[in-house]
């Protein structure tokens, strides 16, 4: 009796569900994986669970094109970046389920994922089938991310990439090196990249800065080759949408410059993060509003600087990173800078040593705001944060440098001072170096007046 009434409850619980109709039910599948990322594990066991209920559901799950629109090349099982060899899918499993989710997204946009793993010897095959199942249908990618480990796949793919119409993000991850190639670009010059805004070819075994996300930013990484940043830039020329751009690379191995470069401009561009030298002579962003800058001496500060031209007239938020603690930063450049960004409210240092420290305080004794030295830009900032090296560099500050800012300004602005290994946004950190991984604990809040101009 007592099961009867147990079967009885569940059926009366599930009957409301059961007698909802079927539109409706499709939404509320759309909205318990809208969170997820296109291509994780989580998405495809969810979406996989929704056919496994009742025929009902199973039947509005198929003809639910949205929930079938993440197409992963590769091992479903692993999480989005990492791979286990024990429990690597098969080949014949693959295909299958790229095929099954080709058919059934039917004509909605879809987001690709090629990721072909260094462990697996089937993976290779991964291309080949990517090539032949994939690519017809190009003008419905809306989302491509492919993620190569070495040369091999990188010349196997690349050469058979083309324009696609309606892509809106392209994610390129590599390894260390690149392969045969000496460059690696994408898109052609002058391809009609109307709809793309994100855009990221990095590699995977390299951190280059710090507090950003790689969905939201565009990077190149050439590896030990020279890296003609000119043609880089310039295959991006269609992409007159393009909102985030990240270029990053050795500078110490970035091409010349050539005296009068032709500058692309891109109107709609709000952030850039690069630690190249040069880029600054390709480009032209009148609208930007954030930058960050990693820098491995003060020659580089330097050379940003005076390429950026007129590019920080709208800047608001100014991000500089140390590429190691023994990265000297050039103050007479930064503050020389803070002058050509008129509306700057946030600026922040991170990863600065002893000396930066003491020559940021040299600086500042030689220049007081009186003056119309640099002062004057940090007084009118909203929030200054600097993430100090080290314990030393913290007592140093506390020493000199807070009380001679203290004695010049309000108490209306704040100062954030931390060391160790933090971020002002929330992203990975960088854990490359010990000291860092050591020195985690953010130290303390200062506060630093702000004075109104």
């Amino acid at each position: 009796m007592s099961l009867d009434n147990t079967t009885q409850h569940r059926m009366n619980t599930l009957s409301p569900i059961y007698s909802l109709p079927s539109e409706l039910l499709s939404e509320i599948f759309h909205r318990a994986i809208e969170d997820l990322h296109p291509f994780a594990a989580d998405r495809h066991t969810r979406v996989t669970s929704f056919t496994h209920v009742c025929a009902l559901w199973r039947a509005i799950a198929i003809t639910t094109s949205g929930l079938w629109v993440s197409i992963v090349c590769g091992d479903s099982w692993s999480e989005h970046g990492s791979h286990s060899p024990e429990r690597f899918e098969s080949m014949e499993s693959i295909e299958n389920r790229v095929e099954m989710a080709l058919s059934r997204s039917r004509e909605s946009p879809i987001d690709v994922l090629l990721d072909c793993p260094y462990f697996a010897e089937d993976a290779k095959l991964l291309p080949r089938m990517f090539r032949r199942l994939v690519l017809p249908h190009s003008l419905r990618i809306r989302r491509l991310e492919l993620h190569l480990p070495s040369g091999e796949e990188i010349d196997a793919v690349l050469p058979i990439l083309r324009p696609f119409p309606s892509l809106f993000m392209f994610v390129l991850e590599t390894g260390y090196r690149v392969g045969r190639r000496d460059t690696i670009y994408p898109f052609s010059r002058g391809s009609q990249l109307v709809n793309l805004k994100h855009v990221s070819i990095s590699s995977s075994y390299s951190v280059f800065i710090e507090g950003i996300q790689v969905s939201s930013l565009v990077s190149f990484y050439q590896g030990s080759h020279p890296f003609p940043i000119s043609e880089v830039v310039q295959s991006l020329e269609g992409a007159t949408q393009l909102e985030k751009l990240y270029i990053s690379t050795d500078g110490s191995k970035s091409s010349l410059t050539p005296p009068n470069p032709t500058r692309i401009t891109f109107p709609h561009l709000r952030y850039l993060a690069t630690a190249n030298y040069e880029f600054g002579s390709w480009i032209d962003a009148p609208n930007l509003v954030m930058l960050e800058l990693r820098y491995r001496g003060s020659r580089a500060i330097e050379t940003i600087w005076y390429n950026l031209g007129s590019n920080l007239g709208k800047l608001r938020h100014m991000v500089i990173t140390a590429s190691h603690p023994y990265a000297g930063i050039n103050f007479g450049a930064l503050f020389e800078a803070l002058h050509r960004a008129p509306i700057l409210e946030h600026l922040e240092l991170k990863k600065l040593n002893r000396a930066d420290l003491l020559a940021s305080i040299i600086r500042l004794r030689e220049f007081p705001s009186s003056a119309g030295g640099p002062l004057i830009p940090l007084l009118r900032l909203l929030g200054l944060s600097i993430n100090l090296a080290d314990a030393r560099s913290m007592e140093e500050f506390d020493m000199t440098l807070h009380s001679e800012v203290d004695a010049l300004c309000s108490s209306r602005s704040r100062l954030r001072v931390t060391y160790g290994s933090t971020t002002s946004s929330g992203a990975d950190v960088d854990q490359s170096d010990s000291t860092f991984e050591r020195l985690s604990q953010e130290a303390q809040y200062l506060c630093l007046p702000y004075h109104e101009m």
